[in-house]
């Protein structure tokens, strides 16, 4: 866990970085559509989620989720 300070307020912002696991494929899976669609690539992803889920079985595929806060979100999704 990493503590920095807020965005001016000086509180303490905590990010957790956790290893994407198959649970997560959802997640994964929407912040890499969501990076190729700001870069006008969204056409790129084909990946679909179910396929997600059994790349994220293979131990040569790693995806860190950076999560935010008390909530546990994933620190860009939406």
């Amino acid at each position: 866990m990493l503590g920095q300070s807020g965005p001016g307020d000086g509180d303490n912002v905590y990010i957790d970085f956790t290893v994407a696991c198959n649970p997560s494929a959802a997640i994964v899976h929407g912040l890499m559509r969501e990076l190729a669609e700001h870069q006008n690539q969204g056409a790129a992803i084909t990946v679909s989620i179910d396929r997600m889920r059994e790349l994220l079985t293979r131990p040569e595929i790693t995806y860190l989720i950076a999560e935010r806060g008390v909530e546990s979100r994933a620190a860009g999704e939406s």
